[in-house]
């Protein structure tokens, strides 16, 4: 498959990478043309995102948060992307360029494609797939189309055979009652095509945000530099910016809750229609609340003693309002069906620059907030 072929048939944000990023790489030139040229999804939900390939930012598995343990024998593996489990999609340079993901218990690395062109290939087979009706027929069409492109990526030890076994075994969960029948997909007017989960939420993505898709922006920098040993060893600079990139954008997950299978409620609707509208008031009083909440935790003597040096680069870009909104990337928005004052309660989990395993999590009614804590905070109620 070609650069413009790829871009002609993909309907939806590619991320390219910097020509000068693909000459570290050690991949055949058709595949780094691929990746100058077109690029990957930015995002194929619920199942990969390949956004880092803007950054620049192709680590070493060996070297990178996401491989603690892993030994200086997986160096050649690069990371180019994450799957659905946030388990990193990775190019094997010693075989120029095929494609792996590891395994969500860290202990087997799943071949996924040949190379670049070959993955590009399937993830369009693949969305495919997620448009259909996930019946077994739908399962053998898909995996012999994967096996057209590329026949090791359909054996049953590969990647794609087993996660599109799991879409299977999902489908197959009990059907709702007589009067109302388990539905698994639903089109939203504005979100498109929802998937009912295994949560009892309707989950789809959103790209319709204009402030909330835009925050973040130094929070990667931020984690690389408070958590990972090699920071020293590197010749990265810790320079957050003080204002967010014009390019900088990316889609949320969005969640209904839907205990009875049925679609999202008037109130659930009403609420997503005041997200939408009413962005940058709800930022407004969030910095407040982040603000308070990481100062006044151990977490501010935590960041002054993992960047030391480097905090004064930080507490600079903080004294703006926006510069606390730049350590925080929103993960995940959902909309309850639990009703206080009168209004839906909406809960947002962040993945934040301070805290790269627990997150912040945080609720809100009508734009106050409610309730902040660790990621959890922001579904599970």
């Amino acid at each position: 498959m070609t650069p413009a072929e790829f871009k002609k048939i993909w309907n939806g944000s590619l991320s390219s990478v910097l020509a000068e990023s693909v000459q570290i790489l050690n991949l055949d030139q058709a595949d780094k043309d691929f990746l100058i040229q077109a690029g990957l999804p930015t995002s194929l939900y619920p199942e990969f995102s390949f956004e880092r390939l803007e950054t620049g930012e192709l680590d070493h598995l060996d070297e990178s948060e996401e491989g603690e343990g892993f030994d200086e024998q997986f160096h050649h593996y690069r990371i180019i992307g994450e799957d659905g489990y946030s388990m990193p999609v990775l190019l094997n340079e010693s075989e120029q360029g095929t494609v792996w993901v590891l395994s969500g218990d860290f202990e087997r690395l799943l071949y996924l494609n040949k190379n670049v062109r070959e993955l590009a290939a399937s993830l369009i087979a693949f969305a495919r797939f997620l448009k259909s009706s996930r019946t077994e027929a739908a399962v053998n069409e898909f995996l012999a189309e994967i096996r057209n492109i590329d026949a090791r990526a359909a054996l049953e030890e590969s990647f794609w055979s087993e996660c599109v076994f799991n879409y299977l075994e999902e489908e197959t969960q009990p059907a709702g009652t007589a009067d109302h029948p388990l539905v698994s997909q639903f089109e939203h007017p504005l979100l498109g095509t929802l998937l009912f989960n295994n949560e009892n939420q309707w989950e789809g993505e959103a790209v319709l945000f204009k402030n909330l898709s835009r925050c973040g922006w130094n929070e990667r920098l931020v984690t690389h530099f408070v958590y990972s040993s090699s920071n020293q060893a590197d010749d990265q600079e810790f320079a957050p910016l003080a204002k967010v990139p014009a390019s900088f954008h990316y889609p949320i997950k969005i969640t209904f809750a839907s205990p009875d299978n049925t679609p999202p409620t008037a109130a659930q609707e009403k609420a997503l229609k005041y997200l939408l509208s009413d962005e940058k008031r709800i930022l407004k009083r969030l910095v407040n609340a982040v603000k308070t909440y990481v100062i006044d935790s151990d977490w501010w003597e935590f960041l002054q003693e993992e960047l030391e040096g480097d905090l004064p680069k930080l507490e600079a870009i903080l004294r703006e309002p926006t510069g606390w909104l730049s350590l925080i990337r929103f993960r995940q928005i959902h909309i309850s069906r639990k009703i206080e004052a009168g209004s839906v309660v909406i809960g947002f989990d962040c993945s934040a620059g301070w805290d790269n395993e627990h997150g912040l999590g945080f609720q809100i009614i009508e734009g106050e907030v409610i309730d902040i804590g660790h990621g959890t905070v922001g579904w599970y109620f």
